[in-house]
Formats: C-alpha cells, structure tokens, sequence
C-alpha cells in the first residue's frame, strides 16, 4: 500500500516538474556567460587588429552586453568594429564655412557644429563664437568662447569624446581649434582608446 502511494506521489511530482519546465523554461545563451570570457575576446581582437578595445563602465557593460550577447556575438560585433576603423588618413584641417545671414542680431554668441569621422564612424564636434552679423557683407568673429562635442548617454554608436580642446587660432575670419580624445558607444560602455586629433576650421564665408 506504501509502495502505490510512492508510486503516484513520485507521478505527480514528474508532471508537476515537467509542467513548470514548460512554462518557465531555463534560459540559456549569453545570461549563462561571465564578463571575463567578453574581457579575453576583447583582448584577443585588440591584438589581431592592434586595437585599444577596453570596458570603460562595467556595470553599463554587463547590463547591456553580457546579458544580451553571447561571446560569439559579441566577438562578431567587435570584429566589425574594428574593420570599420581600419587606418584612414585624417583630414588634417577640415574646414566649416559659415554663410552670410541677414536675419541675426548685430552681436551673437553662434553654436557652430562639424561632422568628423574616423573609418565609417562618424559624430560632431562645436565650437561658441562670438559672431557679428550685417545686414549686407560678410560676418566677423568678434570672440572665441569654448568648444565642446556632441553627446548622447543613450547612444549605441560610436561617438567621439573629446578629453581637450585647444585653440589654436583666432581672427575675425577664422578659428582654428583642436580636438584630441577618443571614440566610445556611451549605451554599452565600451570604447576604442586609441586618441585621435582633429583640427577644425571655422570659417566665414
């Protein structure tokens, strides 16, 4: 009688296992993987490309890529990666030639943005200038004010952080400024360390 009893009860707890098998089921893939297979494969793509591939927010990183990629996958992406920023040449001095406006004020302090890029990444560098407008002629710079880049904390591309900002030249025609820093994925943490230098040129028209 204890035996049937065994038999029915060891039944039940069988159906009820295969029951919350199927309804919750184990998740595999990436979740099941550590931060320090993503390090080696990092390190393993930085040497094969010579690269500068480094975790820059570990918790943003393990948030975003460890749980959601496989090492695999992120060793695909950061192939990629680097293949997108195989050595170009750098435009030494990239020029922004500022237009003539008739409808601003006399004095105003203009936000002028440029595109730079590095392989096929690309983002935005600014500057603040001081800039005097006429109703007819051409516009003057009047004072260099500060410099800055782009940033979104949200963004999952490549974008460039700059760590200075020199002036390098300033007359009432032309600034000429200097961006050296490098390029990061603010959303994931992750970052290319390799520094980079742009020399901007703003330019009335």
């Amino acid at each position: 009688k204890n035996d049937f009893y065994k038999k029915h009860i060891f039944t039940i707890y069988i159906a009820i296992s295969l029951l919350i098998c199927t309804v919750f089921p184990i998740k595999a893939g990436a979740s099941n993987f550590g931060i320090i297979e993503y390090q080696k494969i990092i390190e393993e793509v930085n040497t094969k490309y010579n690269r500068q591939f480094h975790i820059t927010d570990l918790i943003t990183f393990k948030n975003t890529i460890c749980n959601k990629l496989s090492p695999l996958e992120f060793e695909n992406m950061l192939v990629q990666d680097a293949i997108a920023i195989q050595e170009t040449p750098l435009e030494d001095n990239i020029e922004l030639i500022i237009p003539i406006s008739k409808s601003r004020a006399r004095n105003e302090v203009i936000k002028y943005s440029k595109t730079i890029t590095k392989g096929n990444w690309n983002s935005m560098v600014s500057a603040r200038i001081e800039t005097t407008f006429f109703s007819t002629g051409t516009p003057k710079f009047i004072r260099y004010i500060d410099a800055g880049y782009e940033w979104n904390p949200n963004s999952t591309k490549y974008t460039f952080r700059a760590m200075t900002t020199e002036l390098e030249s300033f007359s009432s025609s032309s600034c000429k400024i200097k961006y050296t820093g490098n390029w990061v994925v603010p959303a994931t943490g992750l970052a290319d360390l390799t520094y980079t230098t742009y020399h901007i040129t703003y330019k009335v028209a």
